[in-house]
């Protein structure tokens, strides 16, 4: 919303943008986290868009997002200046609340 308002102010109106997040599949090994593409016309998982090794991982506690509804942690990796938000919607809730919990939990 603040991009949208920001955008709109900047345009007088003009022009309206939208920020939306990349869907991915995600699978989880004993080694890696694997991110894959989403938006692909089969359904299926597409290319693979990243792989996180498990060992350098740590997950953020999981909070509440998309007003509530959804949740989302954020992923650091050993090395890495940003981290990874992960947002889980509604309907997902369950397996983002699961992935987290197999990922080590940082304070």
């Amino acid at each position: 919303m603040l991009t949208t308002a920001l955008v709109g102010v900047l345009t007088a109106g003009t022009v309206i943008a939208t920020v939306q997040p990349r869907p991915m599949y995600w699978a989880l090994t004993d080694r890696r986290l694997l991110l894959f593409d989403a938006k692909t016309t089969t359904g299926r998982p597409g290319k693979l868009l990243m792989s996180l090794p498990r060992e350098l991982m740590s997950a953020a506690p999981m909070k509440k997002a998309l007003l509530g509804l959804g949740v989302q942690t954020v992923l650091t990796v050993q090395g890495q200046e940003q981290g990874l938000k992960l947002t889980f919607p509604p309907a997902c809730k369950a397996a983002g609340r699961d992935l987290a919990s197999r990922i080590a939990v940082t304070a």
